[in-house]
């Protein structure tokens, strides 16, 4: 690490003060005000199962896992052999261990709480010094039924030196990251092929106490990224003659683009499946032989949504694996302060080269979003097309209709015009009618000189009279509303229209407030009239179509 510019101010040009400034300014940094509130659906509730896998290196080069805290096993450890750690007394233990990597897993799936409780997650914190950033990282994890977070945080890179010296020889750093990834889960059931998951990386290597520190959350067991770290830790012995660690970075980041090829490919061909449906669609035509006939609609409108949002996920996750590998690629380079040997330029060439296959599967990833807006237009533009041509047939059997409207009517009034001729005719020839009708009763006789006419005539008169005013009252009164919501209300009430479905008055229209039928009723009262409703409710309700009426409540 270079010396501390001239140009900081005075009370900064201790680099361990500055050092200190710049923890303080990590442990108060706006992103963790929310890590409190989150650490419930993080980490496992207390009193519960809760672990962390540890794996530790001796000098020698063996693997070493650090097992319970039994007296037996405080000093020595089993090669090539996992424990877990459930307390905080078990991390006192590995302080002084030369390397150390933890695991934090899921308790079920990548979308449930992580293993370790919140105050075993704090101690592993506090016991190695881990930068407070780590936990922006950790954020991403937890509890939750949906991912929405596609970009973890930028990559934290901290430069170290040790407390007590100012040589710069003994350079050390501490940096974190996380890695977005695709699994391919197969066709099983008809669900989704491909789950987007996620782990964080957090390294600490301090020269000056010959330690480096990983932890690893998310990662799961038998995976490949798991792999990588167990082979790297077999490889590595002593602080002196270990593997450089950005080694595993460059492992760890080419694992997690192990599948973006495959899952890019998928996208494509599904995407390619969906342009293909839309513009061999046969719109508003009927159907040419050879041609497929195919049915669009809004649901694949749907389903190229659905596509188009997996591509702008796509983009963001890129994006950040190519930020990280940037800012690894930069830091490296900073930590070789003499000319670069072959392995950090060997390493510094395999950066390069992530990150340009990185960049290149950015680069199909916005061609396939240029290509998914160029469908959903199209299909936008058909379906637009499609209803403007539905409008068209809509309007023409319209005009059909009113062309045979218009001939009903025309017929209907050649039809009026022939039934008025014989109406006037019938009226012509009614007086005739009726008189002949008279005459050939028995009330007038004709005898050869002389016409008779009985002095019973009147009856004739009296019994006709009376039959035509009733005939008359029966017709208006047959035809009136009132009478129709009477008989209706008195059949139901009867049961003998049980499945009519009508809504009636919950009690007598007769007795309902703001109705009053004459005593003698009359059907010509005007007060009745003033009452009800027009001819057209009573239609409503023939028809089972609810309507109210002043005065009444709808039952």
């Amino acid at each position: 690490m270079t010396a501390c510019p001239s140009a900081l101010p005075s009370e900064f040009q201790d680099c361990s003060v500055m050092a200190d400034y710049i923890h303080l300014r990590d442990l108060n940094a706006p992103a963790l005000k929310k890590f409190d509130e989150r650490a419930l659906k993080i980490f496992q509730l207390e009193g519960g199962n809760t672990w962390i896998d540890a794996v530790s290196s001796s000098q020698d080069g063996c693997s070493k896992s650090v097992a319970d805290n039994t007296p037996e096993m405080k000093n020595g450890w089993l090669c090539n052999h996992t424990h877990t750690i459930q307390h905080r007394d078990d991390l006192i233990m590995l302080r002084n261990h030369p390397q150390v990597a933890f695991f934090i897993r899921f308790t079920r799936n990548s979308n449930s709480r992580l293993s370790p409780s919140r105050d075993l997650f704090d101690g592993l914190m506090e016991t190695f010094s881990i930068n407070p950033r780590f936990q922006e990282f950790v954020m991403s994890f937890g509890l939750k039924f949906q991912e929405h977070d596609f970009a973890p945080p930028s990559l934290r890179f901290r430069n170290l030196l040790s407390a007590s010296t100012q040589d710069h020889s003994k350079q050390g750093f501490e940096c974190a990251y996380g890695l977005r990834y695709v699994a391919d889960n197969g066709n099983l059931d008809g669900k989704e092929r491909w789950s987007v998951r996620q782990f964080a990386v957090y390294q600490r290597v301090d020269p000056a106490i010959n330690q480096s520190i990983w932890i690893f959350v998310g990662i799961s067991k038998t995976s490949g990224p798991e792999q990588h770290v167990l082979d790297f830790l077999s490889r590595s012995s002593g602080i002196t003659t270990r593997t450089h660690p950005f080694c595993l970075h460059l492992a760890l980041i080419a694992a997690s683009l192990s599948e973006w090829r495959w899952y890019i490919d998928d996208l494509t061909e599904r995407v390619q499946s969906q342009s293909d449906r839309i513009t061999l669609a046969d719109v508003a035509k009927d159907k040419i032989d050879g041609r497929p006939d195919f049915n669009i609609n809004f649901s694949d409108r749907q389903r190229l949504k659905n596509l188009e949002d997996s591509i702008l996920n796509l983009q963001i996750m890129l994006g950040s694996t190519i930020s990280t590998a940037s800012s690894l690629i930069r830091h490296l380079s900073s930590l070789c302060e003499q000319p670069l040997d072959s392995t950090e330029s060997i390493l510094l060439n395999g950066f390069v080269e992530t990150r340009d296959e990185t960049n290149l599967f950015l680069t199909k990833a916005k061609i396939l979003h240029q290509r998914v807006r160029g469908a959903s237009s199209l299909l936008s533009g058909l379906l637009d097309y499609e209803n403007a041509y539905s409008l068209r047939i809509l309007a023409e059997e319209s005009r059909q209709d009113n062309i045979a409207m218009r001939a009903l009517t025309e017929k209907a009034t050649k039809d009026s015009g022939a039934i008025k001729i014989i109406t006037i005719i019938t009226v012509f020839f009614l007086p005739a009618t009726v008189v002949s009708s008279f005459f050939s009763t028995q009330f007038v006789s004709i005898s050869t000189h002389d016409l008779v006419i009985s002095s019973k005539w009147w009856i004739y008169f009296a019994v006709t009279g009376p039959l035509t005013i009733l005939t008359l009252l029966v017709w208006y009164v047959t035809s009136s509303s009132r009478f129709h919501n009477a008989a209706l209300y008195r059949l139901r009430k009867s049961g003998l229209i049980r499945n009519l479905i009508i809504k009636t008055p919950r009690k007598d229209p007769e007795q309902a407030e703001g109705i009053s039928y004459p005593s003698t009723h009359s059907f010509g009262s005007s007060n009745f009239e003033s009452q009800i409703q027009p001819s057209e409710a009573a239609h409503a309700e023939l028809l089972g179509t609810p309507y109210s009426r002043k005065g009444v409540s709808n039952g």
